[in-house]
């Protein structure tokens, strides 16, 4: 038992947890009241580091496609980038017209080895993720 508790305070000091992003917004509405975005208009997401957790490294901005065939539903990653800021917006022409899709903001806290030679890289991840929602022409 001591063991599982030094073992887990080692883990902690060496990779410490990150939290979620909060306060996520795609086109400035709150991504859990999302249902519909233009496909004409360039992607813009932004959100709010988790107050009182480690500092994220970096941010990761996936956009996702959804498609269903039958009884099986696919998940497609389209496009994602990584930023240290709090905001991101893409090119126009992501969004396909009529097609479903949701945004996970990933934050990142990262221990290399470049910032501490003699340990392994060890990464905490926490994610948000957005309502589904359909692009409209």
């Amino acid at each position: 038992r001591g063991f599982v508790r030094a073992l887990d305070a080692l883990i902690a000091a060496v990779a410490p947890g990150v939290h979620s992003p909060i306060n996520v917004t795609v086109q400035g509405v709150s991504a859990a009241a999302l249902t519909t975005l233009s496909a004409s208009s360039p992607l813009t997401v932004s959100w709010n580091p988790s107050p009182n957790a480690p500092t994220a490294t970096n941010f990761e901005v996936e956009l996702v496609r959804l498609t269903h065939d039958g009884s099986t539903t696919t998940r497609t990653t389209v496009a994602s980038a990584t930023t240290p800021g709090t905001s991101f917006t893409s090119p126009v022409g992501l969004l396909t017209a009529n097609t479903v899709y949701f945004v996970r903001v990933n934050a990142r806290v990262s221990s290399s080895p470049e910032n501490a030679p003699n340990s392994m890289a060890l990464d905490s991840l926490a994610s948000a993720l957005t309502n589904a929602f359909l692009a409209t022409p």
